[in-house]
């Protein structure tokens, strides 16, 4: 037997898997505001988010006093549908200035439930992660 997927599945890894696999939603509902290495993390989509189009997140980074400050570690995200076991096209991270990100290339490539994995990585290592749960 073969199992076969359109990305890395995290079921056919031999690495720990994260903390979830499907996204436990821990975004305020009134700010949509999220923490990733002890630091305030807020992801507004650049437009209204589109099918088969590319999408992008400006990402902010703010620390208990509300200034803007870069994490850590390195900044990835990674876009999967848990619920196919696949994801998209990699996301291409800009940064902006201190504390804010670009994530540009963003392709929902189908409706339906999606996570969208914001990381940070020590090399190739995940040092935390926050999923934001998406539906479309």
């Amino acid at each position: 037997m073969s199992l076969a997927s359109c990305g890395d599945s995290p079921f056919l890894s031999d690495d720990e898997p994260s903390n979830s696999i499907r996204g436990t939603d821990t975004i305020s509902t009134q700010t949509n505001e999220l923490i990733l290495g002890g630091l305030q993390l807020i992801p507004r989509y650049s437009a209204t988010v589109a099918l088969y189009e590319n999408n992008s997140i400006n990402i902010i980074f703010l620390n208990s006093v509300g200034e803007l400050t870069d994490p850590e570690y390195s900044l990835h995200l990674k876009l999967w549908m848990p619920d196919h076991g696949h994801g998209s096209f990699p996301i291409e991270i800009t940064k902006v200035q201190d504390g804010v990100y670009k994530a540009d290339k963003i392709f929902f490539t189908m409706p339906g439930y999606w996570d969208l994995h914001l990381q940070l990585k020590d090399g190739e290592s995940v040092v935390e992660e926050v999923l934001w749960p998406i539906t479309l």
